[in-house]
């Protein structure tokens, strides 16, 4: 947690950035497993302690938490080329309680454009998951979607990670509105991931996005499809 903490702070007054906790961030237990133990046994977690929720409400992008004294469920906002973005970040397998919070906050900013953060949502074949192991309760992939995703007009984008590799899922939600729900997740390639990482470019003339994966360690790009594809998204402010 430390080294995160230092590896982080390199962006702070730089780089807005907000985060998404991940069922390796949350309650160990030790057992005699091949492992040596569980993980996300209980929502215990180191994560409020180096990434404390006072921290990042100074910024201007902070919007709020679930519970006023923790971070693990977040939403901020911020404003580019005259279109308003709401970041929705939640939980691993997030509670019913937490998908009701989001729902509101969605809810209570019509005119953003709204991406949706959680860790565990869908796996490499780019399907939705049906449910998740983990002694904490919650709610999987496919009823993050039914509960809040699919409800919203306003909601465009999923990221999530866990599940090793990558994969686009575009769906249609309750409103007709095409949400684009993306796989980005390196940790089993060449030394845990080799610093492989994901950047969009949105571009407002093309009503696309763009999707390049990057490693700056190595300074090189991966250019297979799967790796480097645009997404259609209209950013028309006319409409």
């Amino acid at each position: 947690w430390a080294i995160a903490k230092e590896a982080m702070s390199i962006l702070d007054g730089h780089v807005p950035y907000c985060l998404c906790l991940g069922n390796h961030d949350m309650g160990f237990q030790k057992s005699n497993n091949k492992y040596g133990g569980d993980i996300a046994v209980n929502r215990t977690t180191h994560f409020n302690k180096y990434f404390p929720r006072e921290k990042f409400a100074k910024t201007k992008e902070f919007g709020e938490t679930f519970d006023p004294k923790r971070h693990d469920n977040s939403w901020y906002h911020f404003e580019a080329s005259g279109m308003k973005f709401l970041i929705v970040s939640l939980e691993c397998k997030p509670r019913d309680e937490v998908l009701d919070w989001a729902n509101k906050v969605v809810a209570e900013h019509p005119e953003h454009r709204v991406i949706v953060l959680t860790h565990a949502y869908m796996g490499s074949n780019g399907k939705r998951f049906l449910r998740l192991g983990y002694k904490i309760t919650g709610n999987a992939g496919e009823a993050i979607w039914q509960k809040l995703v699919s409800k919203h007009k306003n909601i465009f984008m999923v990221l999530c990670g866990h599940a090793s590799g990558e994969a686009v899922l575009t769906s249609k939600g309750d409103h007709g509105n095409q949400v684009h729900q993306v796989l980005s997740d390196y940790q089993s390639m060449h030394n845990g991931g080799e610093s492989w990482l994901r950047y969009m470019v949105f571009e407002p003339t093309e009503n696309k996005i763009k999707v390049y994966t990057y490693n700056p360690a190595l300074k090189k790009f991966r250019n297979q499809s799967s790796s480097r594809f645009d997404l259609e998204y209209s950013m028309d402010l006319s409409k």
